[in-house]
């Protein structure tokens, strides 16, 4: 079984970039609000597919 399969099977996967490192919280509000239009527009994209 691939892994993108196997991280499915456990749930839903989020169209996210890995990799950012913040110092607290409001620092995550700061970096996911920046994003907001993208990550939705992302979220519509796979809308459906789990």
């Amino acid at each position: 079984m691939t892994e993108p399969k196997r991280v499915l099977d456990d749930g839903t996967a989020l169209p996210v970039r890995v990799g950012r490192v913040v110092p607290d919280d409001a620092a995550v509000r700061i970096a996911l609000e920046g994003e907001v239009e993208t990550y939705r527009r992302d979220l519509r994209h796979v809308d459906g597919c789990a």
